[in-house]
């Protein structure tokens, strides 16, 4: 596969590879925006099986880092 058609494909499927100017500066918290967009915002707004919200508006979202070892993953 040519350089231009990967590069193509990898931008296609990554929406957030290279947008390090703005809110993140690490890899991983790009990966898991990544996924966080392609599962319609599942990790920051989640929603039970008929589609309420799980977090109320004046409530804080908590989640657990599997992976947060030193590094900016916990970003």
């Amino acid at each position: 596969m040519s350089a231009d058609k990967f590069a193509a494909l990898r931008n296609k499927f990554n929406e957030f590879e290279f947008d390090r100017g703005a809110i993140f500066h690490h890899g991983a918290a790009i990966k898991l925006a990544n996924i966080d967009a392609l599962t319609g915002s599942a990790l920051t707004n989640p929603k039970d099986r008929r589609g309420q919200n799980l977090v109320g508006p004046n409530e804080l979202l908590y989640f657990v880092d599997m992976y947060g070892g030193p590094g900016g993953f916990p970003e």
